[in-house]
């Protein structure tokens, strides 16, 4: 006589079912990232090759310092693309990996990274830490979700206003980890906050990227067993909630 596990049976279904349709997820994803790839890189190559063409053309009248300046933007943006995809790619492949981490220092040296961008666009930071226990959690894949927030909030700075800022507020305890990327910007309407963590989304003209930093955020935060949020408004703009768990052993 064979003796069934009925339960067992279950629970090996239940779990065949969700990894067939996180397999579903990642084909979809990577059909749409191919696809993006291809359609992302055409125009700046197409920018590039323009130019060329105008400084190859002796009797151009402009200034050629100007088309080299303009070559030097559009390889910094291809560039740009290809940093946002290369972390698509290591976050879909890497495990976490757990230490102890000082929220101070770690902020510390990202607005180091940026001080010469902030003085540029007379940008002030400041921030606000709460730290009285210990954070565990993923170092690298936290200073990705940082970068990202800090470079967004100066690519959408505006202009127009006098007094620009970036405040950053972080909150530690027991249970996890409480960071607001705060920012006086262009803001964002309620539509586009929608969209904005999806793939290739990109919500405005001042993007520098293939609209790809967001969503890995999202999806960093999504293995870390984080979330993220944000409330915008336009003309007054933007704050990003983030909570990670504190993943102490």
């Amino acid at each position: 006589m064979i003796h069934v596990n009925l339960q067992t049976m279950g629970e090996q279904k239940r779990s065949d079912q969700s990894i067939a349709q996180e397999l579903a997820k990642a084909k979809n994803v990577i059909d749409k990232f191919l696809y993006g790839c291809s359609h992302t890189m055409r125009g700046p190559l197409k920018s590039i090759s323009g130019l060329i063409k105008l400084l190859q053309n002796q009797e151009a009248s402009e200034d050629p310092h100007k088309h080299l300046e303009l070559i030097q933007k559009t390889v910094n943006k291809m560039e740009t693309m290809l940093n946002d995809l290369e972390q698509f790619l290591v976050n879909s492949r890497r495990d976490l990996v757990i230490e102890s981490v000082s929220m101070s220092k770690t902020i510390d040296a990202i607005l180091a990274r940026y001080n010469k961008d902030s003085e540029r666009l007379r940008i002030r930071f400041s921030k606000n830490i709460v730290q009285a226990v210990p954070l565990f959690t993923d170092l690298e894949r936290l200073n990705l979700i940082l970068v990202q927030l800090v470079s967004n909030a100066l690519v959408f700075n505006d202009p127009e206003k006098t007094d620009k800022y970036i405040d950053i507020f972080v909150r530690v305890n027991q249970n996890g980890c409480h960071i607001k990327v705060l920012d006086n910007g262009i803001g964002m309407s309620s539509e586009i906050q929608k969209s904005i963590f999806q793939l290739f989304f990109r919500g405005a003209q001042q993007s520098q990227g293939a609209g790809i930093g967001l969503y890995v955020v999202n999806e960093v935060l999504r293995k870390m067993g984080g979330s993220i949020t944000v409330n915008s408004e336009e003309g007054c703009g933007s704050s990003f909630f983030v909570w990670i768990p504190n993943l102490k052993t």
